[in-house]
């Protein structure tokens, strides 16, 4: 019987290993599925960014932005940017950074703050008339044109031609202020 009873124990671990064996194969399969349908919907999920004034239909997909979008997004940045007083510039500015990718906050931050201080100090006040606007869509970067008119405390200054260019970058279907820069 000795006999008999180690050759069914044989049997029946033999049995096991191969359940054992089988199941750890279906799970690894069931696992992979799962991390690809994962990876599939992470890299493929649609986001709807709505930005603050929205004036024609645009497109966002995790890859691209419309050039409408981008016009959208240079006015709005443009307008917290050039549309300050010496009460609303720190909060202007601050959203504006909210904005401004992690990479590029370091060089943004320090202007933005030396620029509100003498802004305040000098009470000057401005506003920005856009006229005409260029969107460069490969390079996402938005050429704006327009008269930029200032106040020094009451007394005005000769309002100016200005052309700014709004730098956006779109990494994992997040637009992200890089830079506004005046052109001479």
């Amino acid at each position: 019987m000795r006999a008999s009873n180690r050759k069914d124990a044989l049997e029946w671990a033999s049995l096991l290993n191969r359940w054992f064996k089988i199941t750890i194969a279906l799970l690894i399969f069931i696992n992979l599925t799962l991390t690809g349908a994962l990876v599939y919907l992470a890299s493929n999920q649609p986001r709807t960014v709505v930005p603050p004034m929205v004036s024609q239909e645009f497109t966002v997909s995790s890859l691209s932005v419309s050039d409408s979008y981008l016009i959208m997004m240079a006015e709005y940045m443009l307008l917290l940017k050039l549309n300050v007083t010496p009460e609303n510039v720190v909060r202007n500015y601050q959203q504006l950074l909210n904005y401004v990718s992690s990479r590029d906050y370091h060089n943004i931050q320090p202007s933005f703050l030396s620029e509100a201080t003498e802004i305040k100090k000098e009470k000057i006040s401005s506003f920005f008339t856009a006229k005409a606007i260029a969107v460069s869509h490969n390079n996402l970067v938005v050429r704006v044109s327009g008269k930029l008119s200032k106040f020094v405390g009451e007394r005005p200054l000769e309002p100016e031609n200005a052309t700014y260019l709004v730098h956006f970058s779109y990494p994992a279907g997040v637009l992200e202020l890089k830079s506004i820069t005046r052109q001479p």
